[in-house]
């Protein structure tokens, strides 16, 4: 029998043992046996000595007292039939104790069960919080890295716009250079010739007009030559300029599109962990505006390689009208001068006169129209410049706006993560403790019942032995 007092137990475990029978035998022939009675019940020789039952017996002692032996032979009787039944209902309860321990094992072996499985859940949950941290972590240090490339790229494409932007300024001072000295120099031929001329005047004689016309077809062959050289020159400085900025474009196109590819791959690794269809519409359109600078930044390009081939046009344009109206003036001052000789030098006085101020005006003119070009041209490659760094400190500001905003939501992701994460972590400790809690108290109760069984049956036990006698 289980459920009764471990000591009791034991003892009549050990009672049991002596006596060479099992536990039930043991308390049948406890109950059924009456050491002063004359029945012919023989004591089974290995059986141990028993204490005397004085407190059953009591009462039949007094009633022998009172009623004799023949109320004692009746009440015998009764007691042993009493005794009967009272070991049926013991059997009873005993088995009754035995199929409740029984089912309070199952219960206890469902509850260790279920125990270890919470237990193995949360070792799994443990496992996956800590993988989750990790690629966390992982995350993090890529978009740390993605960070400091993309600064370093930032940083990298803008040295090399301002170098660019200074070997531009560089060329376009020195074209200008070229044609103020070509200005100068044309300047400085007029004048010379001008001098010859009133040279020429004053000699008033036919081999001085020859001398004469020579040195200036000489100087005007010197003056061809020299502006060619230098339009050969402004050729090959616009061709240099335009492939130093191919060459720029070429640098900084690709980097700027791994950098950019880069830093996308890293946003979408990020969008796929916490919200993959509002970041990826985000990446969509930071992909979009991207592809929308860099196309800006190429059309400015290209707008300035127009503007410069189309300065470079308008330059060899007018060198070469300058040119053409230099050596037009030269045939006509020849033939002015064929003329005068030929005519006598009466009104060569008065022609040479007007020669040289017509001279003068087309030289003005034409120094002035050449002043104008050149500083139309200098003003359109200032605009066009003054826009270039424009264009290129806005792409620069909403590229920092972008970088200051992506990183705004990474950190916002990753503190979302971890409040998610702190709450799971509380909400799954609440949920052990409470089923901690509740396999408690379920097992406190479990013990309260059984003890109460006990109790029961024992009380129950006694009430019977006590009327037994009776």
């Amino acid at each position: 029998m289980k459920g009764i007092d471990p000591k009791a137990r034991e003892i009549a475990k050990d009672l049991a043992r002596r006596s060479g029978m099992t536990l039930g035998e043991w308390l049948n022939s406890m109950i059924m046996d009456e050491p002063d009675e004359d029945d012919g019940v023989a004591t089974l020789p290995r059986r141990s000595p028993i204490p005397d039952p004085y407190d059953r017996r009591s009462r039949s002692r007094r009633l022998d007292d009172v009623y004799g032996e023949e109320a004692h032979r009746h009440e015998g009787l009764g007691r042993h039939e009493s005794l009967g039944r009272m070991g049926a209902s013991l059997e009873v309860i005993a088995e009754r104790l035995e199929a409740a321990e029984r089912r309070s094992t199952l219960a206890i072996q469902g509850i260790d069960q279920a125990v270890a499985g919470l237990v193995r859940r949360l070792e799994k949950q443990d496992e996956a919080e800590t993988a989750k941290a990790r690629r966390i972590d992982d995350i993090a240090e890529e978009l740390r890295e993605g960070h400091r490339r993309l600064r370093r790229l930032e940083q990298d494409a803008g040295a090399e716009a301002r170098e660019g932007l200074d070997k531009l300024d560089a060329a376009l001072t020195a074209v200008s250079t070229r044609l103020y000295d070509m200005d100068e120099r044309q300047r400085a031929g007029v004048s010379e010739l001008r001098d010859r001329i009133e040279a020429v005047e004053k000699a008033a004689g036919p081999g001085a007009g020859t001398s004469l016309l020579s040195q200036v077809g000489v100087r005007l062959d010197d003056a061809q030559s020299r502006t060619s050289e230098a339009l050969k020159g402004l050729e090959r400085s616009f061709a240099a300029l335009d492939l130093r900025m191919r060459d720029a474009e070429r640098r900084i196109e690709p980097d700027h599109a791994r950098e950019a590819s880069r830093f996308e791959k890293l946003a979408e690794s990020l969008t796929r962990q916490v919200e993959s269809s509002r970041t990826e519409m985000i990446r969509r359109l930071d992909a979009a505006e991207t592809e929308g600078r860099v196309d800006r930044i190429e059309r400015a390009l290209a707008a300035i390689g127009e503007q410069a081939r189309a300065a470079e046009q308008r330059s060899v344009a007018a060198v070469d009208g300058m040119g053409r109206e230099i050596m037009r003036i030269a045939r006509n001052l020849n033939g002015r001068v064929e003329t005068v000789e030929a005519g006598g030098s009466a009104p060569s006085d008065a022609r040479v006169a007007a020669l040289e101020q017509k001279l003068e005006r087309d030289l003005a003119r034409h120094a002035e129209a050449v002043d104008q070009r050149l500083t139309q041209a200098d003003d359109q490659h200032a605009l066009a410049l003054e826009r270039l760094g424009g264009e290129i400190a806005r792409i620069s500001d909403r590229l920092s706006e972008r970088i200051a905003q992506s990183e705004r939501r990474s950190a916002q992701a990753l503190d979302d993560i971890g409040r998610r994460l702190s709450e799971s972590t509380d909400k799954m400790h609440q949920r052990h403790e409470s089923a901690s809690g509740d396999l408690a108290e379920r097992m406190r109760q479990s013990e309260e019942r059984t003890a109460r069984l006990l109790a029961d049956a024992r009380d129950s036990m006694e009430q019977r032995g006590e009327r037994a006698p009776r």
